[in-house]
């Protein structure tokens, strides 16, 4: 979250809870998605409660210096701001366009429909000067203390009330147990800006009898206190590589995800045969001599494993057996966990389950080697396929098949897929365009079984570049210099918007604005930028944003430095993400020095090529944070993803033996002259 500039500073705290119970309210009727949204009381609720929000397993309750969790199965949890103003004003921020509807009871008096929803709830004035602001996702609730200028967090003390006390962890996280399961409050991390130069500031929890208050080191209450990017945790992940044919090659990352509870959800190929497994659908490489397999992983909010498999068959494509390897491209996860992945396979074997196409049509004479593309749906635990099926043509006669290079999944776990194809016989359904085009654009019902429809796209010698859906089952899809926004039926554009740049990847956040970001060699609009302008002919990355009609640029700016003459290459963005606030991640790769950095927790480029992460302000288009990520070896960064506290995941694959690490799972490149995909935590926090 950004501070605001006429703050004194801000103690932001991150709530997480892992709940097994169901919720308190269990007779609520709501429609409410992505992010929590927070009601005002309107009498579906006890009298003394302000606003209310409902999250997976539990009911918050809102009041003057009180949250209330309350849990069907399990005591309720209270924290209290001790001795706070009863009367502290108190105002929604951030409204929605979700509403919530309870029908309780056969009494229409007692119903209670168009509920509005809000991104956040702020009381002032808790304290004399300091303002509490609760916001969140789901699983997890977050909330700050904003200090504003000549006052201080000496007021500010907290009560706990629940089945048992919070514990302060070595870590400076605060804990407690319940029935339901764990409640944690992060420890926060804060600095300063002086003279242009970070200052950290010290803040920890500190215990005054039973109650606990912050304790802060020495600041300018002039100034302005700043979230701090650090790495939760930063990882090596492969294998020792495969030289079957006198050669090595290693593993890499294409893609990332990330649920409501902060795991993350990781595919990308593995041509080792000893790539590491946990908990796996698939336990061994099926790929023959040198093809790889895709692989899917997930890691918990502190980088442990939670499962690891692979994903392919043998690779045989056509009738001359030609080698074609299995891919995993793209990934997207829904709230429940489960994991939609597509690629590209050659094999005739691929694992299938309830498939919506159970052959690959390129595997015929007319595809002599080509691929086609797959999409899988694998359950939370990683053990099972939900969906896997083909999806594709008998490719174009010239080796062109077909193949899954962008995911998306929306609320009610329809997919959207997009990607190649050579095929004149892809397989349409109410098509927007039925002539033949290089692209195809598909929706699965949540079965996988069943199209909502399937479409080409553009014509010859096209590219997509990515693929995202609203709460509302809008699709919008980023072709080359084009930005497309479908109807749910895929039937009718509802607008295109042209960008003179090449796009490579999309995102849409809760409002229906539009982010994109990919590599210009110049002449994109500038508005609102905080870089204006191009360092390095041979490419910048870009950043811009859209309003949700698509008719006006909200902003537009160059992101690169000025390149290395030795390369014939430059800088540019490959994966875009946004946060409930409408703040943009961007990661690519970069030759330059002087990329730009701000709060970096690497400042300099090593070796010829890094990946760099970048955060993107909602409100000014300004720099939050950007950093290199990389070591002495190329690293290639693939994709990005945010969950609802601000924290960044990047993935890709790197050849480097000096990474950067941190609480790592695997500490050392295993594939020696070759590459293992990387999985990178970055914290605001």
């Amino acid at each position: 979250m950004t501070v605001s500039r006429f703050t004194s500073f801000l103690i932001s705290i991150a709530t997480m809870f892992a709940v097994n119970g169901a919720l308190a309210a269990s007779n609520v009727k709501t429609n409410y998605t992505h992010p929590l949204s927070f009601e005002p009381n309107r009498g579906q609720a006890d009298k003394q409660v302000d606003y209310l929000a409902h999250g997976a397993g539990y009911s918050l309750f809102l009041s003057r210096g009180e949250a209330v969790m309350a849990f069907k199965d399990a005591a309720p949890v209270r924290m209290r701001a001790v001795g706070a103003n009863g009367s502290a004003p108190v105002e929604p921020l951030g409204a929605q366009a979700s509403k919530s509807n309870y029908f309780i009871g056969n009494r229409p008096e007692k119903w209670h429909t168009n509920v509005a929803n809000y991104a956040k709830v702020r009381y002032r004035d808790v304290y004399p000067g300091v303002d509490l602001i609760y916001y969140g996702n789901q699983r997890q609730v977050e909330y700050d203390f904003v200090v504003r200028p000549g006052a201080g967090a000496a007021d500010i003390l907290l009560d706990f009330e629940g089945a048992a006390k919070p514990t302060l962890e070595r870590s400076g996280d605060l804990v407690m147990q319940t029935a339901g399961g764990e409640l944690r409050w992060h420890k926060p991390v804060a600095y300063q800006e002086v003279s242009g130069k970070r200052q950290l500031v010290a803040c920890d929890y500190t215990r005054k009898g039973e109650k606990l208050a912050f304790k802060l080191g020495a600041y300018d209450r002039t100034k302005p206190l700043v979230i701090d990017p650090v790495l939760v945790y930063s990882t090596y992940f492969g294998g020792s590589g495969n030289i079957a044919l006198g050669y090595r090659v290693g593993d890499g990352a294409n893609g990332v995800a990330v649920d409501p509870s902060g795991n993350a959800y990781v595919t990308g190929f593995a041509e080792s045969a000893d790539f590491p497994t946990k908990n796996p659908y698939q336990k061994g490489n099926n790929g023959f001599l040198i093809n790889s397999n895709a692989f899917i992983s997930k890691f918990d909010p502190k980088g442990n494993l939670i499962y690891s498999t692979y994903l392919g068959g043998s690779g045989f494509a056509g009738p001359d057996q030609s080698f074609v390897p299995d891919v995993g491209n793209a990934i997207a996860v829904d709230a429940k966990g489960n994991a939609y992945v597509t690629g590209s396979t050659g094999s005739q074997d691929f694992p299938l389950q309830n498939p919506f196409q159970n052959s690959n049509n390129a595997s015929n004479e007319n595809c002599i080697p080509c691929s086609t593309a797959f999409v899988t749906k694998l359950a939370p635990a990683g053990n099972a396929l939900v969906f896997s099926t083909y999806l594709g043509g008998s490719g174009d006669g010239t080796g062109e098949g077909d193949g899954g290079l962008a995911i998306s999944v929306d609320p009610s776990e329809k997919v959207y897929v997009t990607g190649f194809t050579g095929s004149r016989d892809f397989p349409l359904h109410n098509p927007f365009q039925s002539t033949w085009g290089n692209i195809f654009v598909t929706k699965f019902e949540s079965t996988g079984q069943a199209l909502v429809y399937s479409t080409y796209l553009g014509a010859a010698f096209e590219i997509v570049d990515g693929i995202a859906a609203d709460k509302d089952g809008n699709a919008y899809v980023a072709r080359g210099i084009l930005v497309e926004k479908f109807d749910p039926a895929g039937t009718a554009l509802l607008y295109s918007i042209s960008y003179p740049a090449a796009i490579s990847a999309i995102a849409v956040d809760v409002h229906g604005s539009v982010y994109i970001t990919g590599t210009t060699t110049g002449g994109i609009p500038i508005k609102n930028a905080f870089q204006k302008e191009l360092k390095n002919k041979k490419g910048n990355a870009f950043v811009a944003k859209f309003d949700p009609a698509g008719t006006t640029l909200v902003y537009s700016t160059y992101l690169g430095g000025s390149g290395n003459p030795n390369f014939g290459i430059g800088d540019g963005g490959t994966s875009i993400a946004v946060d409930s606030d409408g703040n943009a991640y961007v990661t690519g790769g970069t030759v330059s020095t002087d990329f730009p950095t701000k709060n970096a927790f690497q400042n300099t480029l090593k070796g010829s090529q890094n990946a760099f992460v970048t955060k993107i302000d909602s409100t000014d288009c300004a720099l939050v944070y950007s950093s290199y990520l990389g070591g002495s070896t190329a690293a290639y960064s693939s994709s990005v993803a945010v969950d609802s506290h601000g924290n960044a995941y990047v993935t890709g694959t790197t050849g480097a033996t000096d990474f950067p690490i941190k609480n790592a799972f695997q500490h050392e490149n295993r594939c020696k002259g070759c590459t293992n995909a990387f999985v990178t935590k970055v914290s605001a926090k």
